[in-house]
């Protein structure tokens, strides 16, 4: 009777050790399943934090380049009032031979001026007999003209400017109707 226990013993913790072994492998399948989704989670999230970070940057670069170009340009504009009285001052100097040094140095100046301005991206907008534009052009007055001048700047009272492409001062003109 001894021996039939203790073939049933060693039947029984065989079928321990098989259930055991499959429990096992059971659970090292569950742990693997959740592993790999743990996995793939992280590396989502990974992804997703590196694509937020290079939009990051990105917008803080675009957000430095913006910052440069407006505080430049009110600077530039609150220049503009300077060199409008330097063109101004050429034009009423009347020529001849004592103001002929004066005309040449105000010219030099304002010639470099405007060059250094230009260095930094400011232009001057073209107005005189061009056909009035409301993106660049501000109508101060409508004149009666001849048929070929309507719609056409007849006069420029205030020149106007752009800075890096974009309008920093309109140019203050008079209008033919």
């Amino acid at each position: 009777m001894k021996r039939k226990k203790t073939k049933q013993n060693s039947e029984m913790e065989e079928q321990e050790v098989q259930a055991t072994q499959q429990s096992d492998t059971q659970t090292e399948v569950v742990e693997n399943n959740c592993c790999k989704e743990q996995i793939e989670l992280m590396s989502d999230k990974y992804l997703r934090l590196l694509a937020e970070f290079e939009n990051f940057k990105r917008r803080t670069l675009k957000e430095k380049e913006d910052l440069y170009k407006t505080a430049s340009a009110r600077i530039i504009t609150a220049i503009l009032p300077v060199l409008d009285d330097i063109d101004r001052a050429l034009l009423t100097v009347i020529p001849g031979e004592e103001t002929k040094a004066l005309i040449e140095g105000f010219d030099l100046i304002s010639k470099k001026f405007k060059t250094i301005l230009k260095q930094y991206g400011l232009e001057p907008i073209e107005a005189l007999n061009q056909e009035f534009n409301t993106d660049y052009h501000e109508a101060l007055t409508i004149v009666e003209v001849e048929k070929q001048k309507k719609g056409k700047v007849i006069e420029e009272i205030e020149k106007g400017y752009l800075l890096n492409g974009h309008v920093i001062r309109f140019s203050k003109v008079i209008v033919g109707k």
